[in-house]
């Protein structure tokens, strides 16, 4: 079973100072890259809905405009209607006048009339049967720009999640970076004279499922004493839990570190749900941010040794 150990040496704290002050630089100017993304996405959302608006107007203006058509269509229809109304009782009062001579003259008026009738028929049917492709067309255009729209916004979302997923890792660097030296004073003083800095210890694959077993932010450390600390932004309940399941197996997969004493501690920015209390009663040690690039620690009633 293959086992790797990566080991860092003491940053002099000059050195340590402009580490400090270029990843401020780099978090700020990621902030400011990403401000700037979200204004640019917003300007164009906005021109989007805004044109989107305009056609939706043009669309409703064109739609009346075809309804006010129809309407005096319709209406000059029922005058022609009327005036035939009309003409038809005047035909059937000459008709009681002269029957019998005008009987082959009313066939064929009746015929001329059918015909008109169905080609008026006919050219409504086809007047519908566009009006119904005309909206099938609209609703089709309409639900293309609806899906374009949404593939837009998905593509927007993707470029902020990923500039959001850079600034955060920049930001876990910077506390990890702020809690080393931190860590070695408090240590010290709590009785714990660490005075050696392992970084991102990661134990070799499972020989089955290929899979890495244990890995640890920092790992302070003298001939008989470790510390293994877990960093965190946030720190969680079960953040808690998980390291202390990851540390129940620290020697098997270190065996390297058997013959030592081995304690956990967690680092954090701001702990959630009470994780602070939650991780002291579990044994481990609690490091805090205050604030002015300094951290301070809490013991754990009963230290939990692995």
């Amino acid at each position: 079973m293959n086992e790797q150990n990566y080991i860092i040496q003491p940053i002099p704290m000059p050195e340590f100072r402009k580490l400090i002050e270029a990843v401020n630089e780099s978090v700020r100017e990621n902030s400011r890259l990403l401000r700037e993304a979200a204004e640019r996405e917003e300007r164009a959302r906005t021109e989007r809905i805004a044109q989107w608006e305009k056609e939706r107007k043009e669309r409703e203006e064109a739609e009346k405009r075809r309804e006010e058509a129809e309407k005096r269509r319709e209406e000059a229809e029922n005058r022609r209607e009327a005036k035939r109304e009309a003409e038809r009782e005047k035909e059937r009062k000459e008709r009681e006048e002269a029957e019998k001579k005008r009987e082959e003259a009313e066939k064929k008026r009746e015929e001329a009339e059918k015909k008109r009738e169905a080609k008026r028929e006919a050219e409504r049917e086809k007047e519908r049967k566009e009006r119904e492709e005309a909206e099938k067309k609209r609703e089709a255009e309409r639900e293309k720009e609806r899906k374009e729209a949404e593939r837009i916004m998905r593509k927007s979302d993707t470029r902020i999640d990923r500039m959001v997923d850079m600034f955060t890792t920049q930001w876990g660097k910077l506390v990890e970076a702020l809690c080393k030296p931190a860590a070695l004073k408090l240590f010290k003083k709590s009785g714990i004279g660490v005075n050696q800095i392992y970084k991102e210890c990661a134990h070799g694959k499972d020989p089955i499922s290929g899979e890495d077993r244990v890995e640890i932010d920092v790992l302070y450390e003298n001939n008989h004493v470790m510390v293994a600390t877990e960093v965190k932004t946030t720190c969680s309940k079960s953040d808690v839990d998980e390291f202390i399941a990851k540390m129940e197996n620290f020697k098997t997969y270190f065996k390297v570190f058997a013959d030592k004493t081995v304690y956990g501690a967690m680092a954090a920015i701001k702990y959630t749900q009470s994780a602070d209390k939650y991780a002291q009663k579990k044994g481990l040690f609690v490091l805090t941010f205050s604030g002015e690039d300094t951290f301070t620690m809490s013991e754990p009633g009963t230290r939990k040794m692995f």
